[in-house]
């Protein structure tokens, strides 16, 4: 491992520390999942991808890091939700 590497390790586990507890404490946490993010407001699965795809709602995922996970911030969504 170079020098190189140890800032995009340490961003990485500060991301898998945030993922870790909007997961494991989902009473407290603005963040849903995609799941619970179309049923919080209240749309079909489809009409919530077509939001994401024109960008409407925005997704938080660690993707990059190799994490297939996405989450939804419930105040993010509220607020496009206005928007419309």
């Amino acid at each position: 491992m170079n020098a190189n590497s140890i800032p995009d390790v340490e961003n990485l586990v500060a991301a898998l520390d945030r993922l870790t507890a909007a997961v494991t404490a989902p009473d407290k946490s603005p963040w849903l999942s995609k799941i619970k993010a179309y049923n919080y407001l209240d749309v079909s699965p489809k009409t919530f991808q077509k939001l994401i795809d024109k960008g409407v709602i925005k997704p938080h995922s660690l993707f990059e890091f190799g994490v297939a996970r996405e989450l939804f911030n419930q105040s993010e969504l509220d607020e496009a939700i206005k928007r419309l």
